[in-house]
């Protein structure tokens, strides 16, 4: 039990989600099951002349599988911050061939409506349509499809839950970290910002004093054999 309050004493930026909150939570975890075992992103085409809408489309993607609602922050509220610049870093593999394909395909299913031009829960049905795969009779599309899916929820879900942006601890011009804390526990999380960390319920390192009252903990444990 006291572990369990001591943890529960961190800092706590985010106001308990609505039930609306929950569903909206709900799709990310359905439409993860499709790709929770291991791949490795298949290095195709070439990124020389951009022809798609790369960052409208990865966009798209962030706020679908990672959606905002009032009171309950997500994806789109960091695009200010660069999210969708810092995902597609981490995307040189995913061709404009695959992200076209992926937004084009949404036509024939919503009154030739791309996926950058999708509704909510358009999007939402849209993704579960290419995970299930029964509404397309191409299969060669269908695994276009599947591929940029895949690849696009990796990289924005670690983007996210990395804590961007308040994922790196300041440095100075040596490198070395900086912290104002007397016992140099650096934690870049803030209370300005709702991330993924906060979405988590993850407070990141422990402070001084938690890591005072773990350890004191520790010692008034009786073990075996003393």
């Amino acid at each position: 039990m006291e572990e369990k309050e001591i943890r529960s004493e961190s800092k706590k930026k985010r106001s308990a989600q609505s039930e609306s909150g929950l569903s909206r939570r709900e799709f990310v975890k359905q439409t993860g099951a499709a790709s929770a075992f291991y791949w490795v992103p298949p290095r195709v085409g070439s990124l020389a002349e951009p022809t798609v809408q790369r960052l409208a489309i990865v966009s798209a993607m962030g706020d679908a599988l990672i959606p905002s609602a009032p009171g309950d922050p997500g994806y789109k509220d960091l695009e200010a911050y660069g999210i969708s610049q810092e995902v597609l870093k981490g995307l040189q593999a995913l061709s404009d061939d695959l992200l076209g394909a992926l937004n084009r395909s949404s036509q024939g299913l919503f009154d030739g409506k791309s996926l950058v031009e999708l509704e909510e829960k358009e999007r939402e049905r849209y993704l579960k349509a290419i995970i299930g795969g029964e509404s397309f009779v191409d299969k060669a599309t269908l695994l276009k499809l599947q591929s940029a899916y895949k690849m696009l929820r990796l990289r924005i879900l670690t983007v996210y839950y990395q804590n961007f942006p308040e994922n790196r601890v300041p440095k100075d011009a040596r490198g070395v970290p900086t912290t104002q804390d007397p016992h140099q526990i650096s934690n870049p999380n803030t209370r300005e910002l709702v991330t993924g960390w906060d979405v988590a319920n993850y407070p990141g390192p422990v402070t001084w004093e938690e890591e005072e009252r773990l350890r004191a903990r520790m010692k008034s444990i009786r073990w075996e054999g003393e």
